[in-house]
């Protein structure tokens, strides 16, 4: 059926009931389907073929009924001046609708459905209905809104400064640039309502008396505004976060890379982001590790688990960074007071203790020692918190004494008891208990002396490898805690000999075990050089330690010398066929890609991958291969490396000049895996980013000295051998600018010049080039280099005398800047040299 016309095409009737009843007219006769529902205001249909032919009388009457009842009013006579009256009312405004009665009489014998369904296209389309969005969307939805028109704005704000980017300040100025032109009022407008929403339904189920009023009124009310703003910005900061998150996808969709991490389950996550904390704090990436630490906890599994805020704050203790104490009590909060593991009460009251916040210490560490009031190792943790609190010098050895008390001293009393037993012991005896604690040494006579003197015996072991005296178990078993704790600071105050009041005897203090210890506590507070002074000390009356060698052989690593922590970490594997930790032949590995023994890398870090495989082993291998010319198997490492860290830049950096080496076939490969490591920039190094660019540009592995002059060349000769030649060149330009903001650099500046007359600018190569000169003032072949470059290009492309003769001062400077600096080495050599007497001439 079809409704054809319209109310305003005929006046009301007087009385607006009477418009219920009445029928709609009769449509035109027409032939025409299309024309017919062109004509209509409304289109109607009921299927009734479903019911068999001749089953039933149908009869139908349709009737146009409105939702409500409006006045009619005759309009005033129009006046000369006056507005035109408003449109009469429609079928719209009045709530008009279709009633339509269907009569089925005279029915017959039901027949089977098997009617034919109906044609495509035969039904008319029935628009669904519009989900209703909850608070929270809606309150999404116009954040999104809101950030993509802040976006806008500011990346034309961003070209408009020079494609610089804003500092705070400058970020202030956008902010005032905004609430200038309008902007910042038409966002805040656009937010309110959703905003509303959301706040309402927030306090919808709440009680009258907690919910917020029109102003503060000093009770529970007030704690509303509080509980408004967070949830708001709660709200609106997961919608930012899920907003970057869906950029960044989009961003890297184009990229070529591993599987993304979200598609795994939390157990796998959690397994992953472990093993890359655990390659991160190796590597020294402290910023990556955190990051991945961070997402550890985010996981539903870790959110509120107090193990892995535990295993956080630890990881925080190594790295030395805030925040370690706070996570550790964190772990407190979830566990409570009474059912958290003994070693976060230790560790949490010894953190606090080092804050200064020792009321809250002397709360966990109380509660520590109470749960086993026995043990010589509780009791002595609590006496090492109120040394260093109350500034006692006798107080350490007090409780050093309790610590090697046998448990039966300790029966029958509490530890309230034993606490007033220390008290009236610290009160009454002062220091005797430091005499009392320590062994008396067996008088020997003179003639035992003068026949030990006299008689040659081999080596004593205990001499070799002195062991610890047995009075020091408890609080070296206490320092081995420590240190599994990451406190180095605590376990030095014991280990360290204070002048007067030692804590350990003389005999633990140079045993092997105290030596170990004391490096690794100079190590966790990254003082290798003390650690590498106490083995070598030791290791000079022993070498047989495996231990001992494979922590010499990191405390060189972290220094530099790889040459002698290859060195330590081949002795110390000698000592095992096989090995459980891939620590040792991945440093190793590492040891020898620094010293360019390529094939030994090549297989240390494959026995690393077999114990277990790690993205820093498969980088390293990688990177054997492809210093070895072998770029097929490198790209293939380098993948497996992507695979397993597939946010590592240098990984990407890497990838990308092993493809950019394979010539014309990988250059899509290589520009995709440059462009992923770019967007990482911060995580590549001064020295990568500069070989980066210069592999790029010169597309070899050879230096600028032999490669620059020869890639200028080609550039120049033109055809598909140039074209491919300055592919890159473009890319190498912004490594090195990124490059040079962090460091100056001749070669980099060198390379950069390089770039620019690749491209064709010759005016900015001449420019760099310049700047080069006056690095290589001490390097007079490179110089003589880039000035032949230089006046090349300004003599074939520039034409400007006036920069040639600027060149050509450039380079006497440096000269007479390099003569003076040889004067001033010979006249310090003369110096030096005057006061021994045996020479009259400046040495060399």
């Amino acid at each position: 059926f079809y409704i054809f016309g319209d109310v305003d095409e005929e006046p009301p009737p007087a009385d607006p009931k009477a418009a219920k009843g009445k029928q709609a007219a009769a449509p035109p006769p027409t032939e025409d389907l299309d024309e017919m529902k062109a004509q209509s205001h409304a289109v109607g249909f009921v299927d009734l073929k479903s019911l068999p032919d001749g089953a039933a009388e149908v009869e139908a009457r349709v009737e146009l009924r409105s939702l409500m009842e409006l006045p009619i009013t005759e309009p005033p006579p129009a006046q000369e001046g006056d507005e035109p009256p408003p449109p009469p009312s429609t079928f719209e405004s009045a709530g008009t609708y279709v009633r339509l009665t269907i009569s089925l009489t005279n029915f017959r014998r039901a027949m089977p459905r098997d009617a034919a369904p109906l044609p495509e296209g035969s039904l008319p389309i029935i628009a669904s209905e519009e989900k209703t969005l909850t608070a929270e969307e809606e309150l999404e939805g116009v954040v999104i809104k809101a950030i993509d028109a802040l976006a806008a704005s500011f990346g034309e704000h961003h070209l408009a400064q020079a494609n610089t980017y804003p500092d705070t300040e400058g970020l202030q100025d956008f902010v005032r640039l905004l609430q200038t032109q309008g902007a910042y009022g038409k966002l805040r407008t656009s937010l309110q309502p959703a905003m509303m929403q959301f706040v309402n339904k927030m306090f919808q189920n709440v009680p009258l008396e907690h919910m917020p009023s029109s102003g503060l009124c000093g009770d529970m009310r007030d704690k509303g505004y509080s509980d408004i703003y967070v949830l708001l910005m709660e709200a609106t900061q997961r919608v930012m976060a899920r907003w970057i998150d869906d950029k960044k996808k989009k961003r890297d969709a184009p990229l070529w890379k591993a599987p993304p991490a979200q598609d795994k389950d939390e157990a796998a996550q959690d397994a992953m982001l472990v093993r890359l904390v655990f390659e991160c704090e190796l590597s020294t990436q402290w910023d990556r590790a955190i990051d991945f630490f961070k997402r550890r906890l985010v996981l539903n599994k870790n959110r509120k688990n107090s193990k892995s805020w535990f295993a956080y704050g630890r990881f925080l203790r190594r790295l030395g960074q805030e925040g370690a104490a706070e996570a550790v009590l964190r772990c407190v909060s979830l566990d409570g007071l009474d059912s958290c593991a003994g070693e976060i009460l230790l560790m949490g009251g010894l953190l606090l203790a080092e804050l200064q916040r020792f009321e809250e210490a002397h709360t966990l560490l109380t509660r520590f020692t109470e749960r086993a009031p026995e043990s010589p190792l509780a009791n002595y943790a609590l006496l090492c918190l109120y040394a260093s609190w109350e500034g006692h010098d006798r107080m350490p050895a007090k409780f050093l004494d309790l610590a090697r008390r046998p448990p039966e001293f300790f029966h029958g009393l509490s530890s309230s008891e034993i606490r007033e037993t220390c008290k009236e012991w610290y009160d009454d005896k002062a220091g005797a208990i430091l005499g009392d604690s320590e062994p008396l040494a067996p008088e020997v006579s003179q003639e035992e002396e003068d026949h030990e003197a006299e008689t040659l015996e081999f080596p004593d072991p205990a001499d070799l490898h002195p062991s610890e005296d047995s009075v020091d178990a408890a609080p070296l078993q206490f320092v081995d805690i420590l240190l599994k704790l990451g406190l180095a600071g605590p376990a030095l105050t014991i280990l360290e000999p204070v002048p007067g009041f030692p804590l350990l005897t003389e005999r633990s203090l140079h045993s092997e075990r105290v030596t170990i210890q004391r490096a690794k506590a100079y190590m966790l507070q990254r003082r290798f050089e003390d650690a590498a002074r106490e083995l070598t000390a030791m290791l000079q009356k022993g070498d047989r330690h495996r231990d001992a060698w494979y922590l010499m052989g990191e405390c060189l690593y972290q220094i530099g010398n790889m040459q002698d922590a290859a060195s330590a970490f081949e002795t110390g594997s000698a000592f095992l066929l096989t090995n459980a930790d891939p620590v040792p032949a991945l440093r190793l590995g590492t040891c020898y890609l620094h010293l360019g023994r390529w094939k030994e890398a090549h297989q240390k870090l494959n026995e690393s991958i077999e114990i277990r495989p790690t993205a820093l082993a498969w980088q390293g291998v990688g990177m054997a291969l492809y210093r070895s010319g072998d770029l097929a198997r490198a790209c293939e490492a380098l993948q497996e490396a992507n695979y397993f860290d597939p946010e590592n830049a240098q990984v990407w950096a890497n990838l990308a000049m092993v493809c950019c080496r394979q010539g014309p076939e990988q250059t899509y490969l290589a520009k995709q895996s440059y462009r992923f490591a770019m967007a990482r920039q911060h995580q590549l190094p001064f020295e990568m980013l500069v070989e980066l660019g210069r592999v790029l540009l010169y597309q070899s592995e050879l230096s600028v000295d032999q490669a620059s002059l020869a890639a200028l060349t080609v550039a120049e000769e033109g055809g598909a051998e140039a074209e491919h030649a300055v592919a890159f060149a473009a890319e190498a330009e912004q490594c090195l600018l990124e490059a040079l903001k962090r460091q100056d650099s001749g070669e980099a500046h060198e390379i950069l010049g390089d770039s620019y007359a690749m491209q064709l600018k010759p005016h900015l190569a001449v420019e760099e080039w310049r700047l080069c000169i006056a690095f290589y003032a001490a390097d007079p072949p490179s110089r003589e280099r880039v000035f032949q470059k230089s006046q090349d290009m300004v003599t074939r492309k520039i034409h400007d005398p006036d920069l040639l003769e600027a060149l050509n001062v450039d380079v006497s400077l440096a000269e007479q800047r390099h003569q003076e600096q040889l004067e001033s080495e010979m006249e310090d050599g003369h110096v030096e040299e005057e006061p021994e007497g045996d020479q009259d001439e400046a040495g060399p």
